[in-house]
């Protein structure tokens, strides 16, 4: 009796922290996926001939914000997050920027997906640039670098009088 005892405990908490971590990726994946149409919005909002705006000669340009946004994020996707090479174009045009955001957008989903599934949490990654981070950390610092640009597109925009959407990113 004891036995089963111990062996029907085991079992129960391995399956509450498999159900914990599920329960951890899926509030993960959600934010993204939100943060993602969140950020997609505002590139929306901004006309296209201000996609060269550039408040001050220190700062990027409107568009330029965009595609840093994406190098960041597929960079991360693929060299620490084990996701194979994005193949984005670089846009010229607004409507290619949105698109260019949105694939980037899913394809670090995918990215985090996996990783959330596999070894790839909770692996170091010796080699990153600020010193051993985990898969997890890796996906904390993508969110946290989306949120920065991010706020500053908000500025861009309001610099040019338009009002942003309200924040719906969690």
């Amino acid at each position: 009796m004891h036995r089963i005892a111990i062996l029907l405990f085991l079992f129960v908490g391995t399956s509450l922290n498999l159900f914990a971590q599920d329960e951890a990726a899926t509030e993960i994946l959600t934010k993204w996926e939100n943060s993602s149409q969140y950020t997609i919005e505002l590139i929306e909002l901004m006309p296209a001939e201000h996609f060269d705006f550039q408040p001050t000669p220190e700062i990027r340009m409107f568009k330029e914000q965009i595609v840093h946004m994406v190098g960041n994020m597929t960079w991360l996707s693929s060299d620490y997050l084990g996701a194979e090479k994005f193949e984005g174009k670089e846009p010229t045009t607004k409507e290619e920027h949105i698109e260019y955001m949105r694939a980037a957008c899913a394809y670090a989903k995918t990215a985090m997906e996996a990783a959330l599934k596999n070894e790839k949490l909770l692996k170091t990654q010796k080699d990153f640039f600020a010193g051993p981070k985990t898969g997890r950390q890796i996906i904390r610092l993508m969110h946290d670098h989306v949120t920065h640009h991010r706020g500053q597109l908000i500025i861009y925009l309001r610099l040019k009088g338009i009002k942003p959407p309200r924040y719906s990113g969690w």
